[in-house]
């Protein structure tokens, strides 16, 4: 009877290690996992500036920069596909990012900027049809990409910073 006894809370000792040896790690890592809407950067490195980009838009939005006018435009990889317009080195979405030094008067043909980040005024162009200018979009793409658009700016207007801030 002692000796089953002795088995019985070695037996017992032992679940108890192994319960914990499974569960520590499985705690630590759930802890220590970003936040679901963490999203990933974009980065201008042309300008030395990036912004979070919303998780559900981190993958399709992507930029070109256009030298000669000094703008940013941005693309959808996604509207892209159901019209090409929709291309950053097309028409793009319907915002452009534009840049000016603070010695310069900005683009009074645009909307006030929104944001001075070392000696530069960031604005946005104004809002026009964008890309979808043909009415390639059912309605449920409409949506989507009015969506996504918005989520763009609010994105920009809200992040934007230097690299490596």
């Amino acid at each position: 009877m002692k000796r089953w006894g002795i088995v019985t809370f070695l037996v017992i000792i032992l679940a108890a290690a192994a319960t914990l040896a499974i569960w520590q790690p499985w705690q630590n890592k759930k802890n220590n996992q970003p936040p679901a809407d963490s999203g990933q950067y974009l980065v201008i490195k042309e300008w030395g500036v990036k912004f979070k980009l919303p998780s559900d838009i981190a993958n399709d939005v992507y930029y070109s920069y256009d030298k000669q006018r000094n703008v940013i435009n941005f693309g959808s990889k996604q509207y892209a596909q159901v019209e090409p317009l929709c291309g950053a080195d097309k028409i793009g979405l319907s915002k452009g990012l534009f840049r000016t030094s603070v010695n310069e008067n900005p683009n009074e043909f645009f909307p006030t900027p929104f944001k001075v980040i070392d000696g530069y005024t960031y604005q946005f162009a104004p809002s026009s049809v964008g890309c979808n200018q043909n009415n390639r979009f059912n309605v449920d793409e409409n949506r989507g990409f009015a969506i996504e658009v918005t989520e763009l700016v609010e994105a920009i207007s809200k992040t934007l910073e230097l690299v490596g801030r």
